[in-house]
């Protein structure tokens, strides 16, 4: 993938996430899988719009430049001691609003 592909992708990610994700919204949070030692854990993210739940894992992992892992089609995350689910929705949250706290996590 050229440099402009890559842009053009991160435009393109941005954008979704703007059209979907307003300040206050709950973004909704589910670990997929974690390994057996702990020290490695998938998570995947979703919007609610009007009846639907969107997926908006993918396009999160593009404008924060994070790992996306294909078999579990989920946000990769090594380490242990922390809550992934909240620190990808604060780190979206400043990402989109300047602002960890504009948006609200919940874990399902």
């Amino acid at each position: 993938m050229t440099k402009t592909e890559k842009q053009e992708q991160l435009q393109a990610s941005r954008k979704r996430l703007e059209s979907l994700v307003s300040p206050g919204q709950r973004i909704f949070a589910r670990y997929e899988s974690r390994s057996r030692s702990g020290m490695y854990r998938t998570v995947r993210l979703y919007v609610i719009q009007g009846e639907d739940l969107i997926n908006i894992t993918g396009a999160v992992a593009t404008v924060l430049a994070w790992r996306y892992d294909r078999r579990h089609e989920a946000i990769g995350y090594k380490g242990c001691g922390f809550s992934a689910t909240d620190e990808a929705v604060m780190d979206l949250s400043l990402a989109l609003f300047n602002n960890a706290y504009a948006l609200q996590c919940c874990t399902f």
